[in-house]
């Protein structure tokens, strides 16, 4: 991944963009900034804010930072003192790497005019020593650890360890709480290839009526702590009558006969409707996350996952 961002940086770079913008590119969108918008965020930042001073590859790497950890909730102090500190951190690597942060030093031309940028020795400088700076901000930002991204992989081998045993399918009980009941349509063996474990495929059913879909997924791995061990659908036309909180809770002979004491529910960021089904589960909201590129969510169009933990103990 650290490759093709610098290819891409260095790609925008040679198509005319401004450092900045170079490097914001190559991280917004994974943070949920469209392209468009953060070349738009970024375009006065380039040739040292205009003017020779901050180089814009450092401030188009810090907007990114600001975008991967940067606080906005009121009077998060801990957060915004965090993501200070990170700012420094990249700032002394890029100082340590460099030389410099400012631009004119960094070009070894004097640029602090509009007449300036037009001089023969500024456009050499540019396509001499702009790329270089794009690429090293990029790389310095692909190596640095975030706080998020270690809880993340604390949180993921945490539940990977949890019990579970799967011995084979088992027969599914009757599970019907009187409303709505399930019924099993498909039992789906683990394929190790795709990394996917054994599941069940349920359809909701109200007396005669199918109104929906739920489906259990036996074990825990690094692509269920995005996707969850649940998933459901209620057709549109019985939404609203809390028909996923009594499949889900009818689930639970299910998954305790294969020992699973934690269930994880996950759902785009912006699903409230999902999201009132797991308060009302009484599950605990774990974290907003970024969903990885590698996830079929991500290719979906998710780019932050709600990982919501039901203990079913």
């Amino acid at each position: 991944m650290m490759l093709i961002r610098e290819e891409k940086a260095r790609e925008l770079f040679a198509n005319g963009y401004n450092c900045a913008q170079s490097v914001l590119g190559v991280f917004c969108e994974e943070a949920g900034l469209d392209l468009p918008t953060a070349f738009k965020l970024s375009n006065g930042f380039g040739g040292g804010i205009r003017c020779g001073e901050i180089c814009g590859a450092v401030t188009g790497g810090i907007m990114a930072i600001g975008l991967k950890c940067g606080f906005y909730k009121e009077k998060d102090f801990e957060q915004k003192g965090y993501c200070n500190l990170k700012t420094y951190e990249f700032i002394e690597r890029f100082k340590e790497e460099n030389g410099s942060v400012i631009c004119r030093d960094l070009l070894g031309v004097d640029i602090r005019s509009p007449e300036d940028h037009m001089k023969l020795a500024s456009q050499e400088a540019f396509k001499a020593i702009c790329p270089k700076m794009v690429t090293s901000a990029v790389r310095l930002l692909e190596g640095m650890e975030f706080r998020e991204e270690q809880e993340v992989q604390n949180e993921i081998a945490y539940y990977n360890a949890l019990p579970c045993v799967f011995d084979g399918f088992i027969n599914i009980p009757e599970l019907s709480d009187g409303a709505i009941h399930l019924v099993c349509m498909a039992k789906h063996p683990a394929d190790l290839e795709k990394k996917w474990v054994p599941w069940y495929d349920f359809i909701i059913c109200k007396g005669s009526e199918k109104i929906g879909t739920i489906n259990l997924r036996i074990g825990y791995t690094d692509g269920l702590y995005y996707g969850g061990q649940i998933g459901y659908n209620v057709e549109e036309a019985h939404r609203g009558n809390g028909y996923a909180v009594r499949a889900c809770r009818l689930l639970l002979p299910v998954a305790r006969a294969h020992s699973m004491t934690k269930l994880l529910i996950t759902n785009n960021h912006t699903n409230t409707a999902s999201m009132r089904v797991c308060e009302k589960l009484g599950a605990k909201l774990v974290r907003t996350t970024r969903t990885p590129e590698w996830h079929e969510l991500y290719k979906e169009g998710h780019r932050f996952s709600n990982i919501y933990e039901w203990s079913v103990e």
